[in-house]
C-alpha cells in the first residue's frame, strides 16, 4: 500500500505541477480555458480560471511534499471531479472545446478520454487522501528528482516549441507584408505612368509587369 501511496503522490504532484507551470506561462490566457466550456457565468468563469493553475500548483507541492496533505490531497480530488464534470456536459453536447489542460501550450478536443483523466485523478486523490498519515510524509528525493523533471522538463519544451512557431510565423506575416508592399507600390508606379501607356489585361496581366491579382490587391 506504501508503495502504490508513494507512487500515486509522485504522478499526481508531477501532473499537477506540469499543468499548472504550462498555464502560469500563459497566465493571461488562463481564463479562455473555463469561460469556453460555458458552464459557470462569465465572470465566475474567469475568476477561476485565473485561480485555477494556483490551485493545481498547490496541489502538486501537496502531494509531492507532504505540505497541507489533507487539504491538497482534497483539492486534487475536486480538481479531477470538476474537470470530469465539465468535460462530460461538453461531450453530452457533442461540442467542440479545447481541453485547457495546458493552457492552450498544447491542448486537445474535449473527448471521452478527457471525462476519464478527469476521473483518474479524483479517485487517485481520493486514495491520497484516504491513505492518512502516508500522504503527510515527504517523498524519498528520488520521486521529488523525478516529479519535478517529469512538471518541469516537458513545459520547457512546450514553451520553446510555441516560441519557435511564433517566431516562424512572425516572419511569413513579415514575408507576406512586404512582397504586398512590393506589389502595391509596382502597380502605384504602373497607374502613374504616362497616359501614352495605358492600362491593359492581357493573360492576366497589366503591362505585362503585374498580375490582375494585383488589381485586387489595391482596392481591397
Amino acid at each position: 500500500m506504501k508503495i502504490i501511496s508513494t507512487l500515486t503522490r509522485a504522478w499526481l504532484g508531477s501532473l499537477f505541477l506540469y499543468s499548472a507551470a504550462l498555464k502560469l506561462v500563459n497566465y493571461r490566457d488562463t481564463w479562455r480555458s473555463v469561460r469556453q466550456y460555458g458552464i459557470l457565468p462569465k465572470q465566475l468563469s474567469d475568476a477561476t480560471g485565473l485561480a485555477l493553475p494556483w490551485a493545481e500548483l498547490f496541489a502538486g507541492v501537496s502531494f509531492l511534499f507532504g505540505w497541507m496533505s489533507p487539504l491538497g490531497s482534497l483539492v486534487g480530488t475536486l480538481l479531477g471531479g470538476s474537470f470530469a464534470f465539465a468535460a462530460r456536459q461538453v461531450v453530452k453536447q457533442e461540442a467542440k472545446v479545447s481541453c485547457g489542460c495546458t493552457g492552450g501550450a498544447a491542448d486537445h478536443d474535449v473527448d471521452q478520454t478527457t471525462v476519464n483523466r478527469g476521473l483518474a485523478i479524483a479517485g487517485a486523490s481520493l486514495l491520497v487522501l484516504l491513505s492518512g498519515k502516508r500522504s503527510r510524509t515527504r517523498l524519498p528525493a528520488l520521486s521529488l528528482l523525478a516529479g519535478a523533471v517529469l512538471a518541469i522538463f516537458p513545459s520547457l519544451l512546450v514553451v520553446n516549441i510555441n516560441r519557435r512557431d511564433a517566431e516562424r510565423q512572425a516572419r511569413l506575416e513579415e514575408q507576406r507584408a512586404a512582397e504586398r508592399a512590393r506589389r502595391i507600390a509596382d502597380l502605384k508606379s504602373l497607374l502613374d505612368a504616362p497616359a501614352a501607356e495605358p492600362l491593359a489585361a492581357k493573360n492576366g496581366q497589366v503591362n505585362g509587369k503585374l498580375t490582375t491579382q494585383d488589381l485586387e490587391i489595391l482596392v481591397s
